[in-house]
């Protein structure tokens, strides 16, 4: 486990490999705590592509990579597959003191040129209460592929945005009642390495 922790303590992200069910063994996960308040439970982690085990079903941290910036404590956790071919990629991570910021970023590499990446296990597990702001219905009755932002409201009335770039997605999960799921917005192609997804991002209000 590794715990990173915003410049004036207020924002902690908590890093952990460990097993999720249909996913794997070691899987990466996190979780978010904001003011004191745990604010997103355990959560996964991973990209998903065509014909090729999903990136973050049996995985190990290699390295981390911490520095403070104007905008904020940023860390890169460099991952690695348990067995051949060990496919790397890395989280990158943003800390400010009221949002999280997160990508992934997929290097080339000898034994991976390319691939159709078709979506993400990046997870927000939240309070089954939690609302959709301004629209009376909780996350779980909320409608798939949701285009972002999405406004919420915890049960303890704490309100937060769910974002992310390139016109992301957010469903309900249909496996865990109370967890996001962020999905590329844009048609997916064949991609020659290296590649990044875009920022995802919750910030607190």
């Amino acid at each position: 486990m590794r715990q990173f922790t915003s410049k004036h303590g207020t924002l902690i992200f908590t890093f952990v490999i460990q097993p999720a069910e249909k996913r794997g063994s070691r899987v990466p996960h996190y979780t978010l705590t904001y003011k004191g308040e745990k604010r997103v439970d355990l959560s996964p982690l991973g990209v998903t592509a065509v014909h090729v085990q999903p990136l973050g079903s049996e995985t190990q941290l290699k390295n981390v990579e911490e520095s403070e910036t104007e905008e904020g404590l940023c860390v890169q956790l460099h991952l690695e597959e348990d067995a051949n071919p060990r496919r790397q990629w890395t989280i990158h991570v943003v800390l400010k003191e009221d949002q999280l910021s997160l990508r992934y970023e997929i290097p080339a590499q000898p034994n991976w040129r390319a691939a159709l990446f078709t979506g993400e296990w990046t997870g927000i597990a939240l309070p089954r209460d939690t609302e959709v702001e301004g629209e009376g219905i909780s996350i779980i009755e909320m409608e798939p592929k949701r285009s972002s932002p999405v406004p919420i409201v915890y049960p303890d009335g704490a309100k937060a945005v769910v974002d992310g770039a390139d016109n992301m997605l957010i469903s309900p999960s249909t496996m865990v009642p109370g967890t996001l799921h962020c999905h590329p917005g844009n048609q997916q192609t064949i991609t020659t390495l290296p590649y990044v997804v875009p920022w995802r991002t919750i910030h607190f209000i």
